[in-house]
Protein backbone atom coordinates (compact mmCIF):
# COMPACT_ATOMS: atom_id res chain seq x y z
CA UNK A 1 0.00 0.00 0.00
CA UNK A 2 2.50 2.06 0.76
CA UNK A 3 4.77 1.42 -2.41
CA UNK A 4 1.26 2.45 -4.26
CA UNK A 5 0.61 5.58 -2.87
CA UNK A 6 4.63 6.30 -3.30
CA UNK A 7 4.25 5.60 -6.81
CA UNK A 8 1.09 7.75 -7.12
CA UNK A 9 3.00 10.77 -5.55
CA UNK A 10 5.50 10.42 -8.44
CA UNK A 11 3.24 9.90 -10.87
CA UNK A 12 1.52 13.27 -9.98
CA UNK A 13 5.21 15.48 -9.50
CA UNK A 14 6.05 14.17 -12.67
CA UNK A 15 2.41 15.22 -14.09
CA UNK A 16 3.00 18.51 -13.06
CA UNK A 17 5.83 19.35 -13.92
CA UNK A 18 3.77 19.32 -17.89
CA UNK A 19 1.41 21.20 -16.80
CA UNK A 20 1.37 24.78 -18.21
CA UNK A 21 2.71 27.82 -16.00
CA UNK A 22 3.69 30.56 -18.22
CA UNK A 23 4.94 33.93 -16.92
CA UNK A 24 4.62 37.16 -18.64
CA UNK A 25 6.40 40.14 -16.89
CA UNK A 26 5.22 43.61 -18.30
CA UNK A 27 3.88 42.42 -21.56
CA UNK A 28 4.16 45.45 -24.42
CA UNK A 29 0.68 46.14 -25.64
CA UNK A 30 -0.69 48.06 -29.10
CA UNK A 31 -2.87 50.81 -27.60
CA UNK A 32 -4.01 51.62 -24.09
CA UNK A 33 -7.24 53.98 -24.39
CA UNK A 34 -6.82 54.73 -20.54
CA UNK A 35 -4.55 57.16 -20.54
CA UNK A 36 -1.93 54.72 -19.08
CA UNK A 37 -4.12 55.16 -15.88
CA UNK A 38 -4.71 51.70 -16.51
CA UNK A 39 -1.03 49.12 -17.28
CA UNK A 40 -0.57 45.46 -17.42
CA UNK A 41 2.36 44.40 -15.19
CA UNK A 42 1.83 40.57 -15.55
CA UNK A 43 0.41 37.68 -16.76
CA UNK A 44 0.48 34.29 -15.71
CA UNK A 45 -1.43 31.65 -17.74
CA UNK A 46 -1.90 27.97 -16.58
CA UNK A 47 -4.10 25.64 -17.31
CA UNK A 48 -6.99 26.39 -15.27
CA UNK A 49 -6.75 30.42 -15.38
CA UNK A 50 -5.32 33.14 -17.03
CA UNK A 51 -4.68 36.18 -14.49
CA UNK A 52 -3.75 39.60 -15.13
CA UNK A 53 -1.97 41.60 -12.72
CA UNK A 54 -3.00 45.42 -13.39
CA UNK A 55 -1.65 48.76 -11.66
CA UNK A 56 -4.14 51.38 -11.19
CA UNK A 57 -2.79 55.36 -10.94
CA UNK A 58 -5.06 57.90 -10.27
CA UNK A 59 -5.04 60.88 -8.14
CA UNK A 60 -5.07 59.92 -4.46
CA UNK A 61 -8.22 59.45 -2.86
CA UNK A 62 -10.19 58.94 -6.66
CA UNK A 63 -11.27 55.58 -7.25
CA UNK A 64 -11.67 53.25 -10.17
CA UNK A 65 -14.49 50.73 -11.15
CA UNK A 66 -13.53 47.47 -13.44
CA UNK A 67 -16.84 46.83 -15.20
CA UNK A 68 -18.27 43.31 -14.20
CA UNK A 69 -18.69 42.13 -17.60
CA UNK A 70 -14.60 42.78 -18.45
CA UNK A 71 -13.43 40.06 -20.61
CA UNK A 72 -10.33 39.15 -22.10
CA UNK A 73 -10.42 38.13 -26.05
CA UNK A 74 -8.20 36.28 -28.67
CA UNK A 75 -8.02 35.93 -32.30
CA UNK A 76 -11.16 35.70 -34.72
CA UNK A 77 -12.72 37.83 -30.94
CA UNK A 78 -12.69 34.45 -29.41
CA UNK A 79 -13.83 35.19 -25.75
CA UNK A 80 -12.66 34.36 -22.04
CA UNK A 81 -14.44 35.37 -19.21
CA UNK A 82 -13.86 36.72 -15.96
CA UNK A 83 -13.80 34.68 -12.83
CA UNK A 84 -12.40 35.93 -10.13
CA UNK A 85 -10.18 39.29 -8.64
CA UNK A 86 -8.06 40.02 -6.30
CA UNK A 87 -7.31 43.34 -4.60
CA UNK A 88 -10.68 44.75 -6.42
CA UNK A 89 -14.30 44.07 -6.34
CA UNK A 90 -15.59 44.23 -10.47
CA UNK A 91 -18.75 46.79 -10.74
CA UNK A 92 -17.42 48.27 -7.22
CA UNK A 93 -15.64 51.62 -6.43
CA UNK A 94 -11.95 51.08 -5.20
CA UNK A 95 -10.69 54.01 -3.80
CA UNK A 96 -6.84 54.66 -4.62
CA UNK A 97 -3.77 55.36 -1.48
CA UNK A 98 -2.37 58.15 -0.70
CA UNK A 99 0.03 57.25 -3.76
CA UNK A 100 -2.58 57.59 -6.11
CA UNK A 101 -1.89 53.60 -7.13
CA UNK A 102 -3.28 50.35 -6.34
CA UNK A 103 -2.49 46.85 -7.71
CA UNK A 104 -5.04 44.16 -8.19
CA UNK A 105 -5.52 41.21 -10.32
CA UNK A 106 -8.28 39.49 -12.65
CA UNK A 107 -8.44 35.97 -13.26
CA UNK A 108 -10.10 34.87 -16.76
CA UNK A 109 -10.54 31.52 -17.91
CA UNK A 110 -7.62 29.74 -19.78
CA UNK A 111 -6.98 31.10 -23.43
CA UNK A 112 -6.06 28.68 -25.86
CA UNK A 113 -2.00 27.66 -25.78
CA UNK A 114 -1.64 29.49 -29.69
CA UNK A 115 -2.78 32.62 -28.57
CA UNK A 116 -0.38 35.12 -29.47
CA UNK A 117 -1.59 38.30 -27.94
CA UNK A 118 -4.93 39.09 -26.08
CA UNK A 119 -7.26 42.16 -26.15
CA UNK A 120 -8.69 43.23 -22.22
CA UNK A 121 -11.93 44.94 -22.51
CA UNK A 122 -14.63 46.25 -19.51
CA UNK A 123 -17.20 46.80 -22.82
CA UNK A 124 -17.83 48.26 -25.99
CA UNK A 125 -19.47 51.59 -24.72
CA UNK A 126 -17.72 54.57 -26.23
CA UNK A 127 -15.51 55.56 -22.45
CA UNK A 128 -14.94 51.49 -21.30
CA UNK A 129 -11.48 50.80 -20.81
CA UNK A 130 -9.30 49.04 -23.19
CA UNK A 131 -5.78 47.54 -23.90
CA UNK A 132 -5.46 46.13 -26.96
CA UNK A 133 -3.16 43.87 -28.80
CA UNK A 134 -1.73 42.45 -24.87
CA UNK A 135 1.51 40.02 -26.36
CA UNK A 136 1.91 36.79 -24.97
CA UNK A 137 5.19 36.32 -25.15
CA UNK A 138 7.93 38.28 -24.10
CA UNK A 139 9.72 40.53 -26.74
CA UNK A 140 13.08 40.90 -27.41
CA UNK A 141 14.13 44.42 -26.88
CA UNK A 142 16.89 45.64 -29.89
CA UNK A 143 20.14 45.78 -28.94
CA UNK A 144 21.75 49.59 -28.41
CA UNK A 145 24.48 51.31 -28.24
CA UNK A 146 23.44 53.21 -25.19
CA UNK A 147 22.14 51.14 -22.07
CA UNK A 148 21.92 53.53 -19.61
CA UNK A 149 20.58 52.16 -15.84
CA UNK A 150 18.24 54.80 -14.40
CA UNK A 151 18.33 54.02 -10.53
CA UNK A 152 17.31 56.24 -8.10
CA UNK A 153 15.60 56.78 -4.39
CA UNK A 154 12.93 59.01 -3.73
CA UNK A 155 12.88 60.55 0.08
CA UNK A 156 9.71 61.54 1.82
CA UNK A 157 7.17 61.49 -1.39
CA UNK A 158 4.52 58.77 -0.01
CA UNK A 159 1.65 60.37 -2.76
CA UNK A 160 4.61 59.58 -5.66
CA UNK A 161 3.83 56.11 -7.19
CA UNK A 162 5.59 56.51 -10.05
CA UNK A 163 8.25 58.58 -12.75
CA UNK A 164 7.45 59.92 -16.50
CA UNK A 165 10.26 59.30 -18.60
CA UNK A 166 10.44 61.93 -21.70
CA UNK A 167 13.07 63.18 -24.20
CA UNK A 168 13.76 66.85 -23.53
CA UNK A 169 11.11 69.54 -25.33
CA UNK A 170 9.00 66.39 -26.06
CA UNK A 171 5.43 66.20 -24.78
CA UNK A 172 5.00 63.96 -22.12
CA UNK A 173 1.09 63.73 -22.71
CA UNK A 174 2.36 62.17 -26.42
CA UNK A 175 4.86 60.60 -25.53
CA UNK A 176 6.40 59.35 -22.46
CA UNK A 177 7.63 56.25 -20.31
CA UNK A 178 6.15 55.44 -17.13
CA UNK A 179 8.60 54.29 -14.22
CA UNK A 180 7.24 52.53 -11.28
CA UNK A 181 8.03 53.52 -8.08
CA UNK A 182 8.45 50.65 -5.36
CA UNK A 183 8.66 51.15 -1.69
CA UNK A 184 10.57 54.35 -2.62
CA UNK A 185 12.88 52.47 -5.10
CA UNK A 186 12.94 52.77 -9.23
CA UNK A 187 15.01 51.34 -11.61
CA UNK A 188 14.71 51.37 -15.28
CA UNK A 189 17.02 50.82 -18.57
CA UNK A 190 16.81 53.12 -21.16
CA UNK A 191 18.08 52.10 -24.48
CA UNK A 192 18.76 54.49 -27.38
CA UNK A 193 21.18 54.71 -30.21
CA UNK A 194 22.70 58.41 -28.72
CA UNK A 195 23.51 60.33 -25.36
CA UNK A 196 20.85 62.98 -25.24
CA UNK A 197 18.72 64.91 -22.79
CA UNK A 198 15.62 63.47 -20.82
CA UNK A 199 13.36 64.66 -17.89
CA UNK A 200 11.82 62.77 -15.46
CA UNK A 201 8.95 63.82 -14.29
CA UNK A 202 6.88 62.56 -10.45
CA UNK A 203 3.38 61.53 -12.29
CA UNK A 204 1.24 63.14 -9.47
CA UNK A 205 2.94 66.66 -9.78
CA UNK A 206 1.94 66.52 -13.96
CA UNK A 207 -1.38 65.13 -12.68
CA UNK A 208 -1.93 68.58 -10.03
CA UNK A 209 -0.74 70.62 -13.15
CA UNK A 210 2.83 72.05 -11.63
CA UNK A 211 5.73 69.74 -12.15
CA UNK A 212 9.52 70.63 -11.58
CA UNK A 213 11.31 68.44 -14.18
CA UNK A 214 14.26 66.36 -13.29
CA UNK A 215 16.81 66.80 -16.37
CA UNK A 216 19.69 64.66 -17.28
CA UNK A 217 22.03 63.44 -20.28
CA UNK A 218 21.66 59.64 -20.70
CA UNK A 219 25.25 57.77 -21.02
CA UNK A 220 26.27 53.65 -21.22
CA UNK A 221 26.38 52.93 -17.61
CA UNK A 222 24.67 53.93 -14.48
CA UNK A 223 22.87 57.08 -13.10
CA UNK A 224 21.69 57.29 -10.08
CA UNK A 225 18.76 59.94 -8.71
CA UNK A 226 18.41 60.83 -5.20
CA UNK A 227 14.98 62.46 -5.60
CA UNK A 228 12.53 64.61 -2.85
CA UNK A 229 9.33 67.02 -2.63
CA UNK A 230 9.05 69.65 -4.69
CA UNK A 231 9.38 72.01 -2.36
CA UNK A 232 13.08 70.52 -1.85
CA UNK A 233 13.46 70.00 -4.86
CA UNK A 234 16.78 71.75 -4.88
CA UNK A 235 18.49 69.03 -2.47
CA UNK A 236 17.48 66.64 -5.35
CA UNK A 237 21.01 64.49 -7.04
CA UNK A 238 21.66 63.17 -10.09
CA UNK A 239 25.11 61.48 -10.68
CA UNK A 240 26.64 59.35 -13.78
CA UNK A 241 29.26 60.79 -16.19
CA UNK A 242 31.11 63.93 -16.85
CA UNK A 243 28.61 65.65 -18.76
CA UNK A 244 25.83 65.30 -15.90
CA UNK A 245 28.21 66.69 -13.48
CA UNK A 246 29.27 69.66 -15.83
CA UNK A 247 25.18 70.09 -16.49
CA UNK A 248 24.58 70.62 -12.80
CA UNK A 249 27.43 73.07 -12.25
CA UNK A 250 25.98 75.14 -14.85
CA UNK A 251 22.94 74.81 -13.60
CA UNK A 252 23.90 75.71 -10.11
CA UNK A 253 25.93 78.97 -11.47
CA UNK A 254 22.44 79.61 -13.10
CA UNK A 255 20.52 79.34 -10.12
CA UNK A 256 23.00 81.98 -8.01
CA UNK A 257 22.80 84.53 -10.50
CA UNK A 258 18.82 84.61 -9.88
CA UNK A 259 18.72 83.62 -6.32
CA UNK A 260 19.09 87.41 -4.56
CA UNK A 261 16.08 88.18 -7.09
CA UNK A 262 14.48 85.63 -6.38
CA UNK A 263 14.61 86.40 -2.89
CA UNK A 264 13.31 89.72 -3.84
CA UNK A 265 10.44 88.39 -5.92
CA UNK A 266 9.24 85.93 -3.36
CA UNK A 267 9.46 88.43 -0.70
CA UNK A 268 7.33 91.16 -3.07
CA UNK A 269 4.89 88.67 -3.61
CA UNK A 270 4.43 87.17 -0.38
CA UNK A 271 3.62 90.72 0.44
CA UNK A 272 0.95 91.25 -2.18
CA UNK A 273 2.83 93.90 -3.61
CA UNK A 274 3.71 92.73 -6.85
CA UNK A 275 0.89 93.38 -8.63
CA UNK A 276 -1.56 96.57 -8.81
CA UNK A 277 -4.23 96.46 -6.14
CA UNK A 278 -6.65 96.54 -9.41
CA UNK A 279 -5.05 93.66 -11.07
CA UNK A 280 -5.19 91.96 -7.37
CA UNK A 281 -9.05 92.11 -6.97
CA UNK A 282 -10.07 90.92 -10.46
CA UNK A 283 -7.50 87.60 -9.50
CA UNK A 284 -9.48 87.30 -6.14
CA UNK A 285 -12.78 88.21 -8.21
CA UNK A 286 -11.56 85.65 -10.89
CA UNK A 287 -11.24 82.62 -8.16
CA UNK A 288 -14.83 83.41 -6.52
CA UNK A 289 -16.54 83.33 -10.39
CA UNK A 290 -14.63 79.96 -10.72
CA UNK A 291 -15.73 78.08 -7.15
CA UNK A 292 -18.91 79.00 -7.97
CA UNK A 293 -18.69 78.11 -11.60
CA UNK A 294 -20.72 81.07 -13.15
CA UNK A 295 -18.90 81.35 -17.01
CA UNK A 296 -20.94 83.98 -17.80
CA UNK A 297 -18.77 86.23 -14.89
CA UNK A 298 -15.45 84.52 -15.69
CA UNK A 299 -15.27 84.99 -19.27
CA UNK A 300 -15.89 89.00 -18.39
CA UNK A 301 -13.42 89.33 -15.88
CA UNK A 302 -10.60 86.96 -17.96
CA UNK A 303 -11.65 89.63 -20.62
CA UNK A 304 -10.60 92.49 -18.39
CA UNK A 305 -7.46 90.12 -16.65
CA UNK A 306 -6.27 89.78 -20.44
CA UNK A 307 -6.63 93.71 -21.23
CA UNK A 308 -4.76 94.91 -18.52
CA UNK A 309 -1.86 92.41 -18.63
CA UNK A 310 -1.61 93.40 -22.29
CA UNK A 311 -1.54 96.91 -21.31
CA UNK A 312 1.20 96.51 -18.81
CA UNK A 313 -1.11 97.80 -16.01
CA UNK A 314 -1.19 94.14 -14.09
CA UNK A 315 2.57 94.41 -12.58
CA UNK A 316 3.40 97.65 -9.77
CA UNK A 317 6.27 99.57 -9.90
CA UNK A 318 7.72 97.50 -7.36
CA UNK A 319 6.78 94.90 -9.47
CA UNK A 320 8.36 96.11 -12.62
CA UNK A 321 11.86 97.06 -10.99
CA UNK A 322 12.36 93.45 -10.20
CA UNK A 323 11.14 92.32 -14.20
CA UNK A 324 14.11 95.27 -15.16
CA UNK A 325 16.86 93.21 -13.31
CA UNK A 326 15.53 90.04 -14.04
CA UNK A 327 16.05 90.95 -18.09
CA UNK A 328 19.42 92.42 -17.19
CA UNK A 329 20.60 88.92 -15.61
CA UNK A 330 18.64 87.33 -18.22
CA UNK A 331 21.30 88.84 -20.92
CA UNK A 332 23.94 87.83 -18.83
CA UNK A 333 22.79 84.00 -18.63
CA UNK A 334 22.23 84.49 -22.25
CA UNK A 335 26.21 85.08 -22.86
CA UNK A 336 27.04 82.83 -20.65
CA UNK A 337 24.85 80.14 -22.50
CA UNK A 338 26.57 81.14 -25.76
CA UNK A 339 29.96 81.17 -24.43
CA UNK A 340 29.85 77.42 -23.44
CA UNK A 341 28.37 76.53 -26.73
CA UNK A 342 31.18 78.47 -28.54
CA UNK A 343 33.86 77.04 -26.41
CA UNK A 344 32.82 73.80 -25.50
CA UNK A 345 31.22 72.19 -28.58
CA UNK A 346 30.42 68.98 -26.57
CA UNK A 347 26.65 67.31 -26.50
CA UNK A 348 25.88 69.05 -23.24
CA UNK A 349 26.52 72.16 -25.27
CA UNK A 350 24.80 70.78 -28.09
CA UNK A 351 21.55 70.23 -25.70
CA UNK A 352 21.87 74.13 -24.24
CA UNK A 353 22.13 75.18 -27.99
CA UNK A 354 19.16 73.22 -29.38
CA UNK A 355 16.83 73.74 -26.54
CA UNK A 356 17.42 77.64 -26.44
CA UNK A 357 16.99 77.78 -29.95
CA UNK A 358 13.31 75.91 -29.37
CA UNK A 359 12.09 78.16 -26.76
CA UNK A 360 12.78 81.07 -29.27
CA UNK A 361 10.87 79.15 -32.06
CA UNK A 362 8.13 78.16 -29.50
CA UNK A 363 7.87 80.82 -27.17
CA UNK A 364 9.00 84.00 -29.74
CA UNK A 365 11.45 85.10 -27.04
CA UNK A 366 13.87 86.61 -28.65
CA UNK A 367 16.31 86.20 -32.04
CA UNK A 368 17.22 82.52 -32.98
CA UNK A 369 20.17 83.75 -35.40
CA UNK A 370 22.74 83.28 -32.37
CA UNK A 371 21.67 79.59 -31.94
CA UNK A 372 21.49 79.06 -35.81
CA UNK A 373 24.84 80.35 -36.57
CA UNK A 374 26.62 78.16 -34.05
CA UNK A 375 24.67 74.97 -35.52
CA UNK A 376 25.58 75.75 -38.60
CA UNK A 377 29.03 76.53 -38.25
CA UNK A 378 29.65 73.78 -35.90
CA UNK A 379 27.67 71.53 -34.73
CA UNK A 380 25.52 70.17 -38.05
CA UNK A 381 28.84 69.02 -39.04
CA UNK A 382 30.15 67.31 -35.64
CA UNK A 383 26.87 65.76 -35.19
CA UNK A 384 25.59 65.03 -38.80
CA UNK A 385 23.31 61.99 -37.46
CA UNK A 386 22.11 63.00 -34.21
CA UNK A 387 18.76 63.40 -33.29
CA UNK A 388 19.48 67.29 -32.19
CA UNK A 389 20.90 68.00 -35.72
CA UNK A 390 17.18 66.83 -37.14
CA UNK A 391 15.69 68.58 -34.60
CA UNK A 392 17.16 71.78 -35.80
CA UNK A 393 16.89 71.28 -38.80
CA UNK A 394 12.89 71.20 -37.98
CA UNK A 395 12.67 74.56 -36.21
CA UNK A 396 15.12 76.14 -39.11
CA UNK A 397 12.38 74.87 -41.88
CA UNK A 398 9.66 76.23 -39.53
CA UNK A 399 11.16 79.48 -38.51
CA UNK A 400 11.51 79.83 -42.46
CA UNK A 401 8.23 78.52 -43.92
CA UNK A 402 5.23 78.78 -41.43
CA UNK A 403 4.66 82.16 -40.84
CA UNK A 404 1.84 84.76 -43.05
CA UNK A 405 3.42 84.41 -46.63
CA UNK A 406 5.49 81.33 -46.26
CA UNK A 407 4.74 78.27 -47.69
CA UNK A 408 3.12 75.12 -45.83
CA UNK A 409 4.84 72.03 -45.29
CA UNK A 410 3.41 69.09 -46.76
CA UNK A 411 3.52 66.00 -44.46
CA UNK A 412 1.72 62.50 -44.90
CA UNK A 413 0.07 60.65 -41.90
CA UNK A 414 -3.07 57.93 -41.44
CA UNK A 415 -6.47 58.50 -42.02
CA UNK A 416 -8.76 56.80 -39.57
CA UNK A 417 -8.60 53.71 -41.48
CA UNK A 418 -5.10 53.64 -41.85
CA UNK A 419 -4.56 54.66 -45.19
CA UNK A 420 -1.31 56.89 -45.80
CA UNK A 421 -2.52 60.30 -46.93
CA UNK A 422 -0.36 62.74 -48.30
CA UNK A 423 -1.83 66.59 -47.61
CA UNK A 424 -1.10 67.86 -50.90
CA UNK A 425 -3.16 65.41 -52.53
CA UNK A 426 -6.28 66.41 -50.67
CA UNK A 427 -5.62 70.41 -51.15
CA UNK A 428 -4.10 70.78 -54.39
CA UNK A 429 -5.74 73.71 -56.21
CA UNK A 430 -7.71 74.95 -53.04
CA UNK A 431 -7.88 77.25 -50.04
CA UNK A 432 -7.37 75.27 -47.25
CA UNK A 433 -7.47 75.43 -43.52
CA UNK A 434 -4.79 72.64 -41.74
CA UNK A 435 -6.64 72.16 -38.56
CA UNK A 436 -4.23 70.76 -36.12
CA UNK A 437 -6.09 69.30 -32.82
CA UNK A 438 -6.12 67.01 -30.11
CA UNK A 439 -9.16 64.68 -28.16
CA UNK A 440 -8.18 66.19 -25.33
CA UNK A 441 -7.61 70.21 -26.40
CA UNK A 442 -10.97 71.61 -25.71
CA UNK A 443 -10.35 74.91 -27.23
CA UNK A 444 -9.08 72.72 -30.41
CA UNK A 445 -12.23 71.03 -30.51
CA UNK A 446 -14.15 74.58 -30.30
CA UNK A 447 -12.11 75.69 -33.05
CA UNK A 448 -13.33 72.93 -35.15
CA UNK A 449 -16.60 73.19 -34.65
CA UNK A 450 -16.79 76.68 -34.96
CA UNK A 451 -15.65 76.06 -38.20
CA UNK A 452 -17.88 73.78 -39.60
CA UNK A 453 -20.57 76.01 -40.54
CA UNK A 454 -17.86 78.05 -42.74
CA UNK A 455 -16.99 75.14 -44.48
CA UNK A 456 -20.29 73.73 -45.18
CA UNK A 457 -20.29 77.41 -47.13
CA UNK A 458 -17.64 77.54 -49.05
CA UNK A 459 -16.81 73.75 -49.34
CA UNK A 460 -18.01 74.09 -53.39
CA UNK A 461 -16.32 77.02 -53.82
CA UNK A 462 -12.89 75.82 -53.73
CA UNK A 463 -12.46 75.65 -49.88
CA UNK A 464 -11.47 72.49 -47.83
CA UNK A 465 -10.15 71.61 -44.38
CA UNK A 466 -7.87 68.78 -43.48
CA UNK A 467 -7.53 67.88 -40.12
CA UNK A 468 -4.94 66.10 -38.13
CA UNK A 469 -5.76 64.58 -34.71
CA UNK A 470 -2.52 63.98 -31.94
CA UNK A 471 -3.12 61.44 -29.77
CA UNK A 472 -1.22 58.86 -27.23
CA UNK A 473 -2.18 55.34 -28.22
CA UNK A 474 -5.56 55.43 -28.68
CA UNK A 475 -7.54 55.76 -32.36
CA UNK A 476 -10.88 55.12 -30.44
CA UNK A 477 -10.70 58.51 -28.55
CA UNK A 478 -9.96 60.47 -31.76
CA UNK A 479 -12.91 58.92 -33.17
CA UNK A 480 -15.20 59.21 -30.27
CA UNK A 481 -14.36 62.93 -30.64
CA UNK A 482 -14.47 63.16 -34.07
CA UNK A 483 -18.53 61.40 -34.01
CA UNK A 484 -19.26 63.90 -31.07
CA UNK A 485 -18.03 67.03 -32.61
CA UNK A 486 -19.44 66.09 -36.38
CA UNK A 487 -16.49 67.04 -38.28
CA UNK A 488 -17.64 66.89 -42.01
CA UNK A 489 -13.73 66.75 -43.46
CA UNK A 490 -10.88 64.28 -43.84
CA UNK A 491 -9.07 63.82 -40.78
CA UNK A 492 -5.67 62.21 -40.59
CA UNK A 493 -4.28 61.15 -36.94
CA UNK A 494 -0.74 61.16 -35.79
CA UNK A 495 -0.23 58.99 -33.12
CA UNK A 496 2.57 59.18 -30.54
CA UNK A 497 3.85 61.82 -32.67
CA UNK A 498 5.41 59.38 -35.08
CA UNK A 499 4.62 61.73 -38.34
CA UNK A 500 6.38 64.81 -36.60
CA UNK A 501 3.75 67.33 -38.00
CA UNK A 502 3.61 69.47 -34.21
CA UNK A 503 7.32 70.22 -34.41
CA UNK A 504 7.36 71.06 -38.03
CA UNK A 505 4.25 73.47 -37.72
CA UNK A 506 6.12 74.97 -34.60
CA UNK A 507 3.37 73.93 -31.83
CA UNK A 508 5.51 71.29 -29.90
CA UNK A 509 3.67 71.21 -27.18
CA UNK A 510 0.39 73.35 -27.82
CA UNK A 511 -2.64 70.68 -28.12
CA UNK A 512 -3.46 72.11 -31.95
CA UNK A 513 -3.12 75.39 -34.33
CA UNK A 514 -4.74 76.18 -37.45
CA UNK A 515 -2.95 77.21 -41.28
CA UNK A 516 -4.81 78.61 -43.44
CA UNK A 517 -3.15 78.35 -47.23
CA UNK A 518 -4.11 79.38 -50.60
CA UNK A 519 -4.24 77.61 -53.62
CA UNK A 520 -0.52 77.50 -54.12
CA UNK A 521 -0.09 76.76 -50.41
CA UNK A 522 0.90 80.20 -49.12
CA UNK A 523 -0.08 80.68 -45.82
CA UNK A 524 -2.32 83.37 -45.51
CA UNK A 525 -3.34 83.34 -41.72
CA UNK A 526 -2.40 81.62 -38.44
CA UNK A 527 -4.77 80.22 -36.21
CA UNK A 528 -7.76 82.48 -37.82
CA UNK A 529 -11.27 82.36 -35.72
CA UNK A 530 -13.93 81.60 -37.61
CA UNK A 531 -15.09 84.85 -39.11
CA UNK A 532 -11.85 85.78 -40.02
CA UNK A 533 -11.49 82.38 -42.18
CA UNK A 534 -15.18 83.43 -43.22
CA UNK A 535 -14.12 87.15 -44.24
CA UNK A 536 -11.11 85.76 -46.09
CA UNK A 537 -12.72 83.21 -48.11
CA UNK A 538 -15.61 85.97 -49.03
CA UNK A 539 -12.51 88.06 -50.45
CA UNK A 540 -11.05 84.95 -52.14
CA UNK A 541 -13.76 82.89 -53.77
CA UNK A 542 -16.34 85.28 -55.44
Amino acid sequence: MKRHLLLTIAVLCCLSLFATNKVILNPATETNNTDMMLVVSKIEMTDTETILYFDAYQRPGYWIRIGAASVITGSNQRTYKLIGSDGIVPGEETYLSESGHIAFSLRFQPVDKNEKSISFKEGDGPGDWAITGIKLYEEKQPVKPIQCVLRGEVIDRPQSSRLLLVSKREDMRISSTYIPIRDGKFEYTLNGDYEKEYDLVFYDEMMNGAWRPIPFISRAGVIEFKLYPMADSDKNSVSGGPLNTKYYQYKESVAKMYKPLSTKSDSLRSSGLYYTPEFTDLIKQQGEALDAKDESRLDSLNNRLDAIFASGEAISSEGKAIEDEAKIITGRVKGMLLNYVKETPDLLGYSLLVDAAWSVVNYEEGDATPYIDLFNAVYADKYPDHPYTREMNTMIGQLMNIKVGGKYIDFTAPDMAGNRVRVSDVIKGKVALIHLWAPWCGSCRRNGIAMIPVYEAYKDKGFTVVGVARERDSLQTVLNAIQKDQYPWMNLVDLNGKENVWPIYGVGNAGGGEFLVDENGVILAINPIAEAVRTILEERLK
